[in-house]
């Protein structure tokens, strides 16, 4: 199988709206920014590596959101919030139904 920067290649262009560049610019900036990965020892959560990421982590890292950007794996913002209403309105539904059975019995 071949990697992402084996499928892009180096100068890989990708047409975007100026809406999109602003979403998946804050997509790449939240994912290079993670300064440390949580893991559960023993019911307490503490860092693997406190350490900033590396120039080549960076790198990977761009490169693999450059990859599922292409392969259009990122939901829109439009996307995002209608999945939210619709979980909302699930929500609503559930919780009024449990009531409903709870007052029933």
């Amino acid at each position: 199988m071949n990697s992402p920067s084996q499928l892009l290649g180096k100068n890989t262009k990708i047409n975007l709206s100026d809406s999109q560049k602003q979403f998946y610019k804050k997509i790449v900036n939240e994912t290079i920014s993670t300064e440390a990965i949580l893991i559960k020892i023993d019911g307490a959560e503490s860092p693997i590596n406190q350490d900033p990421p590396t120039k080549v982590e960076v790198s990977q890292s761009k490169t693999l959101v450059k990859y599922l950007i292409v392969q259009n794996l990122f939901e829109s913002e439009e996307e995002s919030a209608r999945r939210e209403s619709i979980l909302g309105s699930l929500n609503k539904i559930i919780h009024q139904w449990s009531l409903q059975v709870c007052t029933e019995a």
